[in-house]
Protein backbone atom coordinates (compact mmCIF):
# COMPACT_ATOMS: atom_id res chain seq x y z
CA UNK A 1 0.00 0.00 0.00
CA UNK A 2 1.03 3.35 -1.13
CA UNK A 3 0.17 6.89 -1.73
CA UNK A 4 1.70 6.43 -5.30
CA UNK A 5 3.48 4.25 -7.12
CA UNK A 6 7.48 3.80 -5.93
CA UNK A 7 9.71 5.74 -8.09
CA UNK A 8 11.84 2.70 -9.38
CA UNK A 9 8.37 1.04 -10.37
CA UNK A 10 6.72 1.19 -13.74
CA UNK A 11 3.15 0.02 -14.67
CA UNK A 12 2.94 -3.51 -16.61
CA UNK A 13 -0.45 -2.21 -17.48
CA UNK A 14 -1.76 0.67 -19.68
CA UNK A 15 -3.82 3.34 -17.02
CA UNK A 16 -7.03 4.48 -18.04
CA UNK A 17 -7.51 8.40 -18.37
CA UNK A 18 -9.86 7.91 -15.10
CA UNK A 19 -7.12 5.59 -13.25
CA UNK A 20 -4.41 7.88 -13.93
CA UNK A 21 -2.47 9.76 -11.00
CA UNK A 22 -3.42 13.01 -12.01
CA UNK A 23 -6.97 12.30 -12.53
CA UNK A 24 -7.58 11.20 -9.15
CA UNK A 25 -5.83 14.05 -8.09
CA UNK A 26 -8.61 15.89 -9.66
CA UNK A 27 -11.35 13.84 -8.33
CA UNK A 28 -10.18 14.16 -4.68
CA UNK A 29 -7.79 14.87 -2.43
CA UNK A 30 -6.84 11.85 -0.53
CA UNK A 31 -6.75 8.29 -2.03
CA UNK A 32 -5.94 4.54 -0.54
CA UNK A 33 -3.93 3.00 -3.21
CA UNK A 34 -2.67 -0.71 -3.17
CA UNK A 35 0.10 -1.95 -5.87
CA UNK A 36 0.98 -5.59 -6.66
CA UNK A 37 4.80 -5.10 -7.05
CA UNK A 38 7.04 -7.32 -8.69
CA UNK A 39 10.93 -6.65 -7.67
CA UNK A 40 12.62 -9.07 -9.94
CA UNK A 41 11.80 -6.52 -12.91
CA UNK A 42 10.80 -3.60 -10.86
CA UNK A 43 6.88 -3.55 -12.34
CA UNK A 44 4.16 -3.03 -10.78
CA UNK A 45 1.46 -5.93 -11.58
CA UNK A 46 -1.70 -4.61 -10.32
CA UNK A 47 -2.99 -1.18 -8.62
CA UNK A 48 -6.39 0.29 -7.29
CA UNK A 49 -7.23 3.16 -5.60
CA UNK A 50 -9.65 4.10 -3.03
CA UNK A 51 -11.25 7.30 -2.32
CA UNK A 52 -12.87 6.68 1.59
CA UNK A 53 -15.75 8.23 2.53
CA UNK A 54 -18.09 7.23 5.52
CA UNK A 55 -16.57 4.06 6.27
CA UNK A 56 -16.78 3.30 2.20
CA UNK A 57 -14.07 2.54 -0.51
CA UNK A 58 -14.98 3.75 -3.37
CA UNK A 59 -13.51 4.00 -7.34
CA UNK A 60 -14.19 6.44 -8.92
CA UNK A 61 -15.31 9.72 -6.66
CA UNK A 62 -15.95 11.95 -10.03
CA UNK A 63 -15.14 9.84 -13.14
CA UNK A 64 -17.51 7.73 -15.26
CA UNK A 65 -14.95 4.49 -14.23
CA UNK A 66 -12.22 3.08 -12.01
CA UNK A 67 -11.43 -0.37 -10.65
CA UNK A 68 -8.45 -2.49 -10.60
CA UNK A 69 -5.86 -2.48 -13.28
CA UNK A 70 -3.30 -5.46 -13.77
CA UNK A 71 -1.09 -6.56 -16.25
CA UNK A 72 -2.11 -9.62 -18.73
CA UNK A 73 0.65 -11.94 -17.35
CA UNK A 74 -0.62 -11.93 -13.96
CA UNK A 75 -2.16 -15.60 -13.38
CA UNK A 76 -6.11 -15.05 -11.86
CA UNK A 77 -5.19 -16.53 -8.75
CA UNK A 78 -2.41 -14.03 -7.93
CA UNK A 79 -5.29 -11.22 -9.00
CA UNK A 80 -7.74 -12.75 -6.82
CA UNK A 81 -5.67 -12.88 -3.62
CA UNK A 82 -4.57 -9.64 -4.47
CA UNK A 83 -8.49 -8.31 -4.35
CA UNK A 84 -8.35 -10.49 -0.96
CA UNK A 85 -5.58 -8.22 0.42
CA UNK A 86 -7.09 -5.00 -0.60
CA UNK A 87 -9.97 -6.48 1.06
CA UNK A 88 -8.22 -6.99 4.48
CA UNK A 89 -6.49 -3.83 4.32
CA UNK A 90 -9.86 -1.56 3.94
CA UNK A 91 -11.65 -3.31 6.68
CA UNK A 92 -8.59 -2.39 9.35
CA UNK A 93 -9.49 0.92 7.37
CA UNK A 94 -12.66 0.80 9.45
CA UNK A 95 -14.51 0.02 5.66
CA UNK A 96 -17.69 -1.72 5.51
CA UNK A 97 -18.70 -1.10 2.08
CA UNK A 98 -16.50 -1.37 -1.07
CA UNK A 99 -17.55 0.47 -4.32
CA UNK A 100 -16.37 -0.05 -7.71
CA UNK A 101 -17.06 0.84 -11.18
CA UNK A 102 -15.96 -1.14 -13.59
CA UNK A 103 -15.04 0.21 -17.51
CA UNK A 104 -17.09 -1.37 -19.93
CA UNK A 105 -15.87 -5.20 -21.02
CA UNK A 106 -15.01 -3.54 -24.16
CA UNK A 107 -12.43 -1.52 -22.98
CA UNK A 108 -10.62 -4.45 -21.71
CA UNK A 109 -9.54 -8.19 -22.83
CA UNK A 110 -9.30 -9.33 -19.44
CA UNK A 111 -12.69 -7.62 -18.31
CA UNK A 112 -14.27 -11.10 -17.93
CA UNK A 113 -11.56 -12.12 -15.81
CA UNK A 114 -12.23 -9.32 -13.14
CA UNK A 115 -15.80 -9.25 -13.23
CA UNK A 116 -15.92 -13.51 -12.42
CA UNK A 117 -13.42 -13.07 -9.61
CA UNK A 118 -15.16 -10.20 -7.96
CA UNK A 119 -18.65 -12.07 -8.27
CA UNK A 120 -16.72 -15.02 -6.46
CA UNK A 121 -15.95 -12.73 -3.62
CA UNK A 122 -19.21 -11.69 -3.68
CA UNK A 123 -19.49 -8.77 -4.79
CA UNK A 124 -22.65 -7.91 -6.75
CA UNK A 125 -23.82 -5.52 -9.47
CA UNK A 126 -26.18 -2.72 -8.22
CA UNK A 127 -26.34 -0.94 -11.57
CA UNK A 128 -25.50 -2.73 -14.94
CA UNK A 129 -25.70 -0.49 -18.16
CA UNK A 130 -25.30 -1.00 -21.76
CA UNK A 131 -22.27 0.17 -23.57
CA UNK A 132 -20.93 0.13 -27.08
CA UNK A 133 -17.64 1.12 -28.99
CA UNK A 134 -16.11 1.47 -32.28
CA UNK A 135 -12.52 -0.04 -32.47
CA UNK A 136 -10.03 2.33 -34.03
CA UNK A 137 -7.61 0.67 -36.13
CA UNK A 138 -6.70 0.28 -39.94
CA UNK A 139 -10.59 -0.70 -40.82
CA UNK A 140 -12.37 2.34 -42.03
CA UNK A 141 -15.85 2.76 -40.28
CA UNK A 142 -17.38 2.08 -43.32
CA UNK A 143 -16.00 -1.22 -43.55
CA UNK A 144 -17.28 -1.71 -40.22
CA UNK A 145 -20.75 -0.80 -40.36
CA UNK A 146 -23.76 -3.07 -41.86
CA UNK A 147 -25.89 -1.66 -44.99
CA UNK A 148 -28.69 -0.79 -43.53
CA UNK A 149 -26.54 1.70 -40.70
CA UNK A 150 -24.50 2.93 -44.39
CA UNK A 151 -27.91 4.14 -45.81
CA UNK A 152 -28.45 6.29 -42.64
CA UNK A 153 -25.56 8.05 -43.03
Amino acid sequence: MASSLPPAFSPDYSYYLFNHPDHLRLQADEWLSFYLLRNVNQKAMAQVSFHLQNKSALTPVRAPFGSFLFSDRLSPLVLYEFIQHCEALLRDYGVTSVYITEPPLYYRKSGELLQTILLNLNYRISKAELSSGIRVDSISFEEKIEAWEKRKL
